[in-house]
C-alpha cells in the first residue's frame, strides 16, 4: 500500500494524474510522445547548463593556477638574478 501511495505521489508531483481510480487501483492514460520529448528537452537543457557551469569553474581554476605559476616563475627569476 505504501508503495502504491508513493508511486501516486511521485506521478502527481510530475503532473501525471490517473484517469480512473477504483478500489482495484488507478489507471493512467499513456503519456504522449510530445510530452516525453518536452520532458527530455528540459532535462537536457538542465544538464547542459550544469556542464557549462562546471566548465566555467574549471576554466577559472586553471586561470588562477596559471597566474600562481607565473608569480612563482617571476620570483625564481628574481632570486636567480640576485
Amino acid at each position: 500500500m505504501a508503495a502504491m501511495t508513493l508511486i501516486f505521489l511521485m506521478r502527481g508531483w510530475e503532473g501525471y494524474f490517473p484517469s480512473k481510480l477504483s478500489t482495484g487501483g488507478a489507471e493512467y492514460a499513456t503519456r504522449s510522445a510530445a510530452g516525453d520529448a518536452a520532458q527530455n528537452e528540459d532535462d537536457m537543457g538542465a544538464g547542459l547548463a550544469h556542464m557549462r557551469r562546471d566548465r566555467l569553474k574549471l576554466a577559472e581554476s586553471l586561470h588562477e593556477d596559471m597566474r600562481a605559476m607565473e608569480r612563482r616563475i617571476g620570483a625564481m627569476e628574481a632570486a636567480r638574478e640576485n
